[in-house]
């Protein structure tokens, strides 16, 4: 017998759009002889709906149809066991055995969706809530990797009301990043006071933090990709992406479709020290933060002083950076395989932990007023 697979994906965010063209790859690479893929699609209202009329990825260009054509269902959690259940006129009760979360930006990948698959009891393949949250905001990840002693950009972070222009201590050009968004929403470089000031406003639209860095001048810029495969964390090959602009934007990124499209250099034409230093701090970051699943890790190289920044920790990345694995032999259908299996061995060591603590005798021993 098969097993279920859900793929859960959309959302409340701003890369809602993203995240349907992510999950239309997943499901296409799915090995479909060993798995029944069932689709789960959340609408910017967070209704979930269920159906084959899910798996074309134009049908996502009318949602009011969209939703006449697939069911409303909710997930339960039942005798051990996961459903999808509607008790509309389309009655479904359908097992479910694992999720493939494909959620990206705030709202979604910044652990609420963690929190809803962790209290349905069923393996799950991305980061659990802590991880997920910290990681979403660029602010506390920078925080704990700097701390650390990682390397990472000078920088500083406001809240709407302590933004004053005249206390930023950075020299410029200033990058401005909304602190919860991702797929480069947002960001700006700003030369000038006067450009900080209006990229600082035009950033706190999207957030309620915002999170100033110095920008370096003459960079490259590289990815890697790591996964945690019979719990040991191993490393994609390196990309240098090439960009059009100052910075990696969001038209870089999805104007011809999903990350899959971006200007690249695969492999990266590094030096073995380099690309020793980026995996190991790939390694390194992935097990401090507690991630799971593939993730993909964003770094600046300074040409000028030839050091390395860890940028940025994208816990679901854009088409789940499956075209970093494939010169390793790993395919996309292996990828998904081996993110699975890594779920199902986490998931069955989350039930060897001990939950229940005998409490009965602190009760007995407290008095309640009337």
């Amino acid at each position: 017998m098969r097993e279920k697979i859900g793929v859960f994906f959309g959302g409340n965010s701003l890369e809602h759009e993203i995240s349907i063209i992510t999950a239309m790859q997943v499901i296409k690479a799915l090995d479909k002889s060993k798995y029944e893929v069932l689709l789960l699609y959340m609408t910017k209202d967070n209704k979930i709906y269920y159906g084959k009329y899910l798996e074309n990825q134009n049908n996502y260009l009318d949602i009011d149809r969209l939703k006449k054509e697939c069911t409303k269902v909710v997930l339960k959690y039942n005798n051990d066991e996961t459903y999808i259940i509607s008790d509309e006129l389309k009655y479904i009760k359908k097992k479910i055995d694992l999720i493939i979360p494909i959620f990206h930006g705030k709202g979604v990948e910044d652990g609420n969706i963690s929190a809803l698959l962790s209290s349905l009891n069923i393996p799950y393949t991305t980061s659990y809530l802590t991880s997920a949250s910290l990681c979403q905001d660029k602010v506390f990840s920078k925080m704990i990797l700097n701390e650390n002693h990682f390397n990472v950009l000078d920088y500083e972070f406001y809240y709407k009301d302590d933004f004053d222009v005249s206390k930023v201590n950075l020299e410029y050009p200033i990058i401005v990043k909304p602190a919860t968004l991702g797929s480069s929403i947002g960001i700006n470089i700003a030369k000038d006071e006067d450009e900080l000031e209006n990229f600082v406003e035009l950033a706190f639209c999207y957030d309620d933090k915002i999170l100033l860095e110095s920008a370096l001048t003459r960079f490259q810029e590289f990815n890697c990709s790591a996964l945690k495969c019979n719990n040991e964390i191993v490393c994609s090959n390196i990309e240098e992406v090439i960009k059009s602009d100052e910075i990696l934007s969001y038209k870089d990124k999805y104007e011809n479709g999903s990350m899959e499209c971006v200007k690249r250099i695969l492999p990266a034409k590094i030096n073995n020290e380099l690309e020793e230093v980026i995996k190991e701090t790939t390694k390194a970051a992935y097990r401090l933060l507690e991630c799971r699943g593939v993730v993909r890790i964003d770094y600046l190289y300074d040409l000028k002083t030839k050091k390395l920044f860890l940028n940025e920790i994208n816990t679901i990345p854009g088409s789940l950076a499956f075209y970093l694995w494939e010169d390793k032999d790993i395919r996309f259908d292996r990828l998904l395989d081996l993110m699975m299996d890594q779920a199902r061995l986490d998931f069955q060591e989350e039930k060897r932990k001990i939950t229940n603590y005998d409490n009965m005798k602190i009760l007995k021993n407290i008095r309640f007023n009337k």
